[in-house]
């Protein structure tokens, strides 16, 4: 490492998770903060911890700083690449309140297991952590800004406003050539990795000596905090009244500890409160990330205050974030407090990392409040789920219009909430911000789904077949095996699960979509075809039933060629399409043709083998009005179509006597948006009458 002449020792705050802290080094002053400050180890307070997160120091800045009344730094260093950066910009607000002047640096860090795959598209969490595979980078024009999730939008912009500096780890030519930098687990820094960003933050500082060495003034905190932690040792332990005893550790070798309730017992922790009033208390505590091992859901309450429900087993959050989640529990009162536990579904152990309490909290949307009715609040049982991705344009012509979608999904929660849960799985930073601007959706992010066996192996037996847009279809049929586990981890989390209705971009559900076909019973069937391809109500049931029959068909390349040449349709020719079975001369027209296999025709062959319980033929509001609510179709181009309202019913004025309900609406792709964005005005204006006419 090059040696720079620097007046005086910098005094250094490093904040961040695991890869700051020293994660898998033997040495902890090999990390890049003390190597930024050797050989002055003395003026170095490297307070990052692993799992904990960001809300961590925004929560407990004043607590974790050692003689924190006169402690003052020339430097903030910022790593937080396992945290969600809930409360981010609260922690640098109370860090620029107290240390005004200290120059602050955001060290870009990335993880190298998350940005890899290999040709196939494979990911080492299914080919392992194997340096001999042809590893790529993930996505076209991968570069560094891209590679934090939150790097290209939110963590900037709040850095930049609270005048920090950036520090990035720069991308290599190829995976092969950043691997060095790594240690064996290939996310974590190795000796030579810290090394290469001390480097780079002691050449960026030394342009900085000005604002680094001058004298700076020491501000103040404006909110106190006071914090018991006992998740980095048992040794430094605060949490209160714990004897060492009682607390648990993941490993023999493990530095994370915490206080472990039996699922069997209630339990109390009693602690004190310095402050003088009232003040929230957060509870952290350790969230779970596996089907097969859930944790027990906790009631937590403190004196005289209604109960928080606390579920901590969260599966459906981005990969590689802490483990460590939080809840507000309730308020403190000066001097002494007991926060009860009690267990309300039994499972593994409930893990409590600490206990602290915070003036600003509830101003500092840094944790968020869990509320009683977490487990009870879907007791209808009935979801409707839009599930959707938006393809590399370079693959892909397919386009989702995302102004029609927004419409539909508004449509659904505007009519159907609260009997219905609107949930959207979504692909790309547009969508989740779209989506998460509407109140009452249930957003996933599909990029960030928990890792699936299932997922993984129908990547590698799936083989394309089919005249439809490739990316397009390949999303077609994995968003059954992403629909079916999401809702089996809902249900898994005590969510009633009864009816799973999935709806394309382009349909509006107006009405309870189980009105559709009152001969029904749809508490004792597997499957109802609404819309062909665009709406099917599912049970849950039936959904692992065909996703079993969709991963079965394409185990045995063998077995889905047969299958293909038997239930597929021809159609002309597509070579690049047709690379299960190729291309051949039909002997009837005597052109050359491909088969044609789509999700839907596995579809209609799996409904065939249980008809009684899976219904394929739905009502068609153009043939029939004997059901009590109907079913609007894909437009036909140049018709036209006269809505009217009576109180909150939509009607169709078909031409019989009498207008019809309707439940479904589903507009035709081609021309959806000049159709579909003005048919959502229609339904939340006043107007009594609209006319839609098909292009």
């Amino acid at each position: 490492m090059t040696e720079y002449n620097f007046p005086r020792p910098i005094d250094i705050l490093a904040l961040g998770g695991s890869m700051t802290w020293a994660g898998f080094l033997e040495d902890k002053f090999g990390t890049y903060p003390w190597l930024v400050g050797w050989p002055n180890y003395n003026h170095v307070d490297n307070l990052a911890i692993p799992e904990m997160g960001t809300p961590y120091s925004a929560l407990c800045l004043e607590s974790i700083i050692p003689d924190s009344d006169v402690k003052n730094y020339d430097v903030i260093l910022l790593d937080f690449i396992d945290g969600e950066f809930e409360g981010f910009e609260w922690l640098l607000k109370r860090l620029r309140e107290r240390f005004p002047e200290a120059v602050m640096i955001y060290v870009h860090l990335w993880p190298l297991r998350a940005l890899i795959e290999n040709a196939d598209g494979l990911r080492p969490d299914t080919l392992g952590l194997n340096s001999e595979v042809d590893w790529r980078w993930i996505g076209p024009g991968i570069n560094y800004h891209k590679l934090h999730p939150q790097m290209s939008g939110g963590t900037r912009g709040a850095v930049r406003s609270y005048g920090g500096h950036f520090w990035h780890l720069q991308i290599a030519g190829s995976p092969k050539g950043a691997m060095h930098l790594f240690s064996d687990d290939w996310y974590h820094l190795s000796a030579e990795g810290h090394k290469v960003v001390a480097t780079g933050l002691l050449e960026l500082l030394s342009g900085m000596k000005d604002d680094v060495f001058k004298p700076k003034r020491l501000g103040s905190f404006s909110t106190s905090d006071q914090c018991y932690n006992n998740f980095a040792s048992e040794s430094d332990s605060q949490m209160a009244n714990l004897p060492p005893n009682e607390l648990s550790s993941e490993s023999s070798s493990s530095n994370s500890w915490y206080f472990e309730l039996d699922p069997d017992d209630s339990g109390t922790i009693q602690f004190e409160s310095k402050f003088s009033s009232a003040v929230p208390v957060v509870i952290a505590y350790m969230s779970n990330g596996a089907f097969d091992a859930m944790y027990s859901t906790v009631e937590v309450s403190l004196k005289d205050q209604p109960p928080v429900t606390i579920n901590p087993n969260h599966f459906y959050n981005p990969k590689y974030l802490s483990k460590v989640k939080y809840a507000l529990a309730g308020r403190s009162t000066p001097g002494t407090n007991v926060l009860q536990i009690n267990t309300a579904n039994r499972g593994l152990p409930f893990r409590i990392a600490g206990l602290f309490l915070n003036e600003d909290v509830e101003n500092s949307k840094s944790v968020s409040t869990v509320k009683g009715s977490e487990i009870a609040d879907q007791s209808s049982g009935n979801h409707i789920v839009f599930c959707f991705f938006q393809p590399n344009p370079l693959l892909s012509k397919f386009k989702v219009d995302y102004d029609v979608v927004t419409a539909a999904v508004s449509t659904a929660v505007e009519r159907l909430s609260p009997d219905w849960k609107i949930h959207a799985i979504v692909s790309d930073d547009d969508a989740i911000n779209r989506m998460l601007s509407l109140s009452n959706v249930e957003v996933v992010d599909y990029r960030n789904v928990p890792f699936s066996h299932l997922f993984a192996r129908f990547q590698r037996t799936y083989i394309h077949q089919s005249d439809n847009d490739i990316e397009y279809e390949k999303f077609c049929m994995y968003r059954w095996i992403v629909i079916n586990e999401y809702f089996g981890y809902l249900k898994l989390r005590g969510v009633q699960v009864n009816h799973i209705v999935a709806v394309d971009t382009d349909v509006f559900v107006l009405e309870n979509p189980l009105l559709v076909d009152e001969t029904i019973d749809w508490d004792s069937i597997q499957s109802y075809r609404i819309i062909d391809g665009a709406a099917i109500m599912w049970s849950l049931e039936g959904l692992e039933s065909f996703v079993r029959f969709l991963m079965s068909a394409y185990e045995i390349k063998e077995n889905a060629v047969k299958l293909v040449s038997q239930w597929g349709s021809k159609m002309p020719c597509r070579a690049s399409h047709s690379s299960l079975i190729p291309c051949f001369k039909d002997e009837v027209s005597g052109e050359l043709v491909m088969w044609h296999m789509n999700d839907m025709y596995w579809y209609i062959h799996w409904v065939a083998e249980n008809p009684d319980l899976r219904i394929r033929i739905a009502p068609d509001v153009r043939t029939t009005y004997s059901y009590n609510c109907h079913i609007l179709r894909a437009l036909k181009s140049g018709e036209k179509y006269p809505f009217s309202r009576s109180g909150t019913e939509i009607l169709l004025n078909t031409g019989e006597a009498e207008a019809v309900r309707v439940c479904v609406v589903h507009f035709s792709w081609e021309h959806n948006k000049d159709l579909a964005v003005p048919f959502h005005s229609f339904l939340n204006s006043d107007a009594p009458e609209f006319l839609l006419i098909s292009p």
